[in-house]
């Protein structure tokens, strides 16, 4: 259960010019083929108000990318902020990323003060950590629970890129197409990929579910039931 006294959290006086925190390792081993596609953290601030300047609150590391999430109050009183990231090689805000608040993707994840808040992250392009160990920083002024992320696995990217021959787009069996057929229904992106099987395989809202014991299956008929008192 989670408590305003649970939790991990960086001790001592927070200071944004100073970057440390608590480091949580990615790939350890150091193994091949370590790839991730999505993460999630139980987040709280038990502030009264949030700071109305950007402060940074965790950052991601693997091969290629260093991802920095950022928190900033989004109302005139301090009592909610929006949750963004930044490419650190770029300065840009990384748009590769999709977010999702308690199970529910959103644009941009708004957190209330002193209330706990899932914030689920899946990343469209996969982090590397081959041959690496990354890492997961939190290094802001939250308290932190329940962080997790997610691999990848071969299967789930190659059903990601198949793709629909050029003569399937021509002629499928003994039908044949013309441009009219792919204008009027399809985008690009529909005539190109011919599977639509998940990339991610397991989705952040799926992770919620399990975490919070909804993600139930519920097997019945049609037969009706009735007890004769």
């Amino acid at each position: 259960y989670l408590t305003r006294y649970s939790g991990i959290q960086v001790r001592g006086q927070y200071d944004p010019l100073v970057n440390r925190g608590i480091f949580i390792p990615i790939n350890p081993a150091s193994s091949s083929d370590y790839k991730v596609m999505a993460m999630q953290a139980a987040i709280r601030f038990d502030e009264d108000f949030f700071p109305y300047a950007p402060t940074q609150i965790f950052e991601i590391e693997s091969k290629d990318y260093l991802i920095k999430f950022f928190m900033v109050a989004s109302h005139p009183d301090g009592k909610r902020a929006r949750i963004y990231a930044i490419n650190a090689k770029t300065g840009q805000v990384e748009e590769g990323i999709g977010f999702y608040l308690n199970g529910k993707i959103v644009k941009d994840p708004t957190i209330t003060i002193k209330e706990w808040s899932f914030l689920g992250i899946s990343f469209s392009n996969l982090l590397d950590f081959t041959n690496y160990v990354g890492s997961i920083k939190i290094n802001g002024p939250l308290l932190v629970n329940l962080v997790s992320h997610y691999k990848s696995t071969n299967l789930q990217e190659v059903q990601n890129v198949i793709e629909r021959p050029w003569f399937r787009v021509k002629r499928d069996g003994g039908l044949q197409f013309d441009w009219q057929y792919w204008e009027s229904a399809y985008i690009w992106q529909g005539v190109l990929v011919l599977s639509t099987t998940s990339y991610y395989g397991v989705k952040p809202s799926d992770i919620y579910k399990s975490y919070t014991g909804t993600n139930k299956i519920i097997v019945d008929d049609t037969r009706e039931f009735r007890l004769n008192g």
